[in-house]
């Protein structure tokens, strides 16, 4: 499974997530409740059934991480990191992080020279447990 791969299906995600509402005004504000909507299985579970492209994002990266349902929450808490780099990275200029958003889903590569140490380190292993278990599952 190449990083690249899971990138671009955490990226599609947040994409299907809107940034601002009326509950949220500010960036830090919408921030936060998006990272909560991630991070939290019954919000998420909640959003994707309501929402066709969370929908096909969540299934595409469901099978790309082999079916794992720890590794399914562990992508998404991680998918929260890297979403508030982007948002940050954007100025929490929502036109700025949909542009930003679609730069990375042509260049996913572009994405992994933002992420934090901690993040590129979660992100390969993630890849490699799944490599791993495709190889196991040859055999």
């Amino acid at each position: 499974m190449k990083l690249s791969t899971i990138l671009c299906l955490l990226i599609g995600f947040t994409c299907s997530i809107p940034l601002f509402s009326q509950e949220n005004k500010t960036y830090e504000q919408a921030l936060k409740q998006t990272q909560k909507l991630m991070q939290s299985k019954s919000k998420r579970e909640a959003y994707i059934k309501g929402n066709a492209p969370a929908t096909a994002a969540d299934k595409a990266l469901l099978k790309a991480i082999g079916g794992d349902s720890r590794r399914h929450q562990k992508a998404y808490e991680l998918s929260s990191g890297i979403f508030a780099t982007i948002v940050k990275k954007a100025d929490g200029d929502p036109n700025k992080i949909n542009q930003l958003v679609m730069e990375l889903m042509k260049n996913p590569e572009t994405l992994e020279s933002m992420l934090t140490p901690a993040q590129r380190k979660q992100l390969a292993e993630m890849a490699k447990e799944v490599e791993n278990e495709k190889f196991n599952a040859k055999k």
